[in-house]
């Protein structure tokens, strides 16, 4: 079974929010959800998820 740092976790459920929100409109692609993680990057106050934020967007653009 694999296992998660919880920083990785942190990314993955971003990315999983992120794809759940897009699936209301159809609009499920890998750029669309990079596109609405850096918008929500943009937006967040809170430093710490900010960067998770972030990490979302760089482990998405490191993926085939």
């Amino acid at each position: 079974m694999n296992t998660y740092d919880e920083r990785t976790r942190l990314i993955l459920s971003e990315i999983g929010h992120v794809t759940l929100e897009l699936l209301g409109n159809r609009d499920v692609t890998k750029q669309s959800i990079i596109d609405k993680l850096k918008k929500d990057a943009k937006e967040e106050n809170n430093p710490a998820r900010k960067s998770i934020l972030d990490d979302a967007v760089t482990f998405l653009n490191s993926q085939v």
